[in-house]
């Protein structure tokens, strides 16, 4: 019978395949309807990609605020499919996130498709949640912040 050392730190490689990935910068925006007033935040991320999955963190902020929030992103392609949940940092929000789906362009510099969120507070609201559409373009260059 095999002995393990529960005292070991454990190691993980969580790398998506062998070889290196740079990198890629991504600009977009998602638009949602916010009780029926239309609403649209921006999207700067850098993700990785590599064996039909890719994950990449960023920035984002609604249209025109100069405050931004943290964002992970983690999802798949596959032929010209794509399909990745998005964490939005903030404290009232960072369990839920968006689910999107939608298609990469033949070039893989830009991606769309629709996105759906779950009710933010179910315990005081209890309403549906959200949807919206997003769009995503793959960007040379530095990096800024959204807004």
């Amino acid at each position: 019978m095999p002995t393990f050392d529960i005292d070991a730190p454990a190691k993980l490689d969580l790398k998506l395949d062998t070889a290196p990935h740079p990198e890629q910068h991504w600009e977009g925006c998602f638009d949602y309807d916010d009780d029926g007033d239309p609403e649209q935040f921006h999207i700067i991320a850098h993700l990785r990609f590599g064996g039909g999955l890719f994950e990449g963190a960023g920035k984002v902020a609604a249209k025109g605020s100069e405050e931004s929030l943290d964002v992970a992103l983690s999802g798949e392609t596959n032929g010209q499919d794509v399909s990745f949940a998005m964490w939005i940092s903030e404290e009232e929000v960072r369990f839920q996130h968006f689910s999107c789906t939608g298609t990469m362009s033949a070039d893989e510099t830009a991606m769309d498709g629709d996105h759906s969120y779950p009710c933010w507070d179910p315990e005081n609201c209890g309403c549906e949640g959200g949807s919206g559409t997003f769009e995503m373009r793959r960007v040379e260059g530095q990096a800024r912040e959204p807004g």
